[in-house]
């Protein structure tokens, strides 16, 4: 593909309400997206429904919780287009459950996804973005991260 003449996006939890709404606005701005999510059925139908005007989104399925899947979004952005203007890290996990309830499993996969996913996006993007003259990143969290609600200990 190496058309570096669109901007290119990563946007992970690409697949939800929110995140299709953020490809939406990208593709509408003329960006080429690399849109991230583990629904892979709802994923498909999301890149589908961008690429219905012209090739502008392309699916990456997987899982955040792999640091190889969170650094291969960036990877797979800058070798087709070999550039990366923007990452939006959308995705995010609410695990219910009081304290007694939560399984160190439920732990580790909130961590994983709503916490480590990020950093190893960031780290990436921004290892290229340095090089290669700058880049925005916006980084999407919910009030229940400060203000969690009852059975919400994760």
């Amino acid at each position: 593909m190496m058309n570096t003449e669109k901007k290119t996006v990563v946007v992970t939890g690409a697949a939800g309400g929110m995140g299709q709404a953020i490809c939406k606005k990208f593709v509408a701005n003329g960006y080429f997206v690399i849109a991230g999510d583990a629904n892979q059925e709802r994923l498909i139908a999301t890149t589908d429904e961008l690429n219905r005007i012209g090739q502008t989104a392309l699916a990456k399925h997987g899982d955040l919780r792999s640091k190889a899947y969170c650094e291969d979004l960036i990877d797979t952005a800058t070798s087709l287009t070999g550039r990366l203007d923007a990452l939006v890290n959308n995705a995010g996990i609410i695990t219910r459950g009081t304290i007694l309830e939560t399984s160190d499993e439920d732990w580790e996969k909130t961590f994983d996804i709503n916490l480590k996913a990020i950093f190893y996006t960031c780290r990436r993007a921004i290892a290229f973005m340095k090089e290669n003259g700058g880049g925005s990143i916006v980084n999407i969290s919910s009030t229940w991260g400060i203000y969690p609600g009852p059975s919400h200990a994760a």
